[in-house]
């Protein structure tokens, strides 16, 4: 709770506290009944008031609770060594049953995010061969190749440089943007290759 970029936080101490304090009985500091017997007395009336409140942070049957913590979305540079000081934590601390694990929807998009950074340059390189390739074998010319792929290399320098200057941090839909930048890049450069061979052979017809 005391991390910058939590907003909220909710456990299942957050469930017995309120009533503790409506009964007059005050926990430890951290919201935890004084013993076993209490917390399951007083999770039983949540349930009766709330059943579904009690099951979304604590499954009885499987034995599991979860702490679901809202953060602000600042991009992988910032979220990243949250999760790492979270899972440092984690390993740290030794629990008196069971084990704890950090999951939930920032962590998968933070593995997402840095399985395509991992991949995005080489994906890059490839796809650059591949599209020179494909123009050699249509304009059978290898200086055409090269002309369709080094001038779309500055506006992707241009656009990654902006978005370091304008402080966007690199994750999904920034890399959504640089494929579709690239993608229309290498499309304009094509078309404008092919209007420059149909009108070299229309001049040399002329001639």
């Amino acid at each position: 709770r005391h991390e910058p970029l939590v907003i909220s936080t909710y456990a299942p101490p957050d469930l017995v506290t309120p009533l503790e304090r409506a009964l007059g009985r005050d926990g430890d500091d951290d919201g935890v009944p004084p013993s076993t017997e209490e917390a399951a007395q007083l999770l039983l009336l949540v349930d009766m008031d709330d059943p579904g409140l009690v099951r979304s942070l604590y499954a009885e049957p499987e034995g599991e609770a979860q702490v679901i913590a809202t953060v602000h979305d600042t991009g992988s540079v910032v979220l990243q060594p949250f999760l790492d000081r979270v899972n440092t934590y984690l390993r740290s601390h030794r629990f008196p049953a069971g084990e704890a694990v950090a999951t939930g929807t920032v962590t998968m998009i933070q593995a997402f995010t840095a399985r395509l950074l991992r991949n995005l340059w080489p994906s890059v390189a490839l796809a650059m061969i591949l599209i020179a390739a494909c123009v050699v074998r249509m304009f059978r010319s290898l200086k055409l190749g090269a002309l369709a792929i080094l001038p779309n290399l500055f506006p992707l320098a241009i656009l990654l440089g902006a978005m370091r200057l304008g402080g966007f941090a690199v994750k999904p839909s920034t890399i959504l943007v640089f494929s579709v930048a690239f993608g229309i890049a290498v499309d304009n450069s094509i078309h404008l290759l092919g209007r420059f061979l149909d009108v070299r052979q229309r001049a040399s017809l002329i001639e």
